[in-house]
């Protein structure tokens, strides 16, 4: 199942709060060029990645029809896509009591910890980084 949100959240919003997070490694780069490429890079990525992650684990990235040329560096926060549904892999009945506090962590984890290059370790990885995270949403 999966938990969808009150809101849809922009992804480029979750990426860049990920990339502040001390546990990315990236929050000394905070206001550089290079945060804005990682950025640019991971938002891509996720939106490249959106179908695979819909149809196998539930995240539903929504993605405007004109915004789908994955080529082209996203410039505008509104136009990357926004972030639906995430997974619900403990069966939860509702999101009450829940902490998403790690969600933005968890966005930038399946772009840098996620071999997207072999099925089956692509595939085991995000496993493991969402029973991480749906264990997480209780704590």
């Amino acid at each position: 199942g999966c938990i969808t949100l009150v809101e849809p959240l922009p992804l480029r919003d979750l990426v860049q709060l990920g990339l502040t997070d001390p546990e990315s490694g990236y929050d000394k780069l905070t206001g550089s060029d290079d945060i804005r490429a990682l950025e640019d890079r991971f938002v891509s990525l996720l939106l490249q990645k959106a179908d695979l992650l819909k149809e196998y684990f539930m995240l539903e990235i929504e993605i405007k029809e004109d915004h789908k040329d994955y080529s082209k560096s996203p410039q505008n926060g509104q136009n990357h896509g926004r972030l639906k549904t995430v997974p619900n892999a403990l069966g939860l009945t509702s999101d009450v009591g829940c902490s998403f506090d790690g969600l933005p962590l968890f966005m930038v984890r399946l772009c840098t910890e996620i071999n997207w290059n072999d099925e089956k370790t692509c595939l085991d990885g995000i496993c493991q980084l969402v029973a991480e995270f749906c264990a997480d949403l209780l704590l």
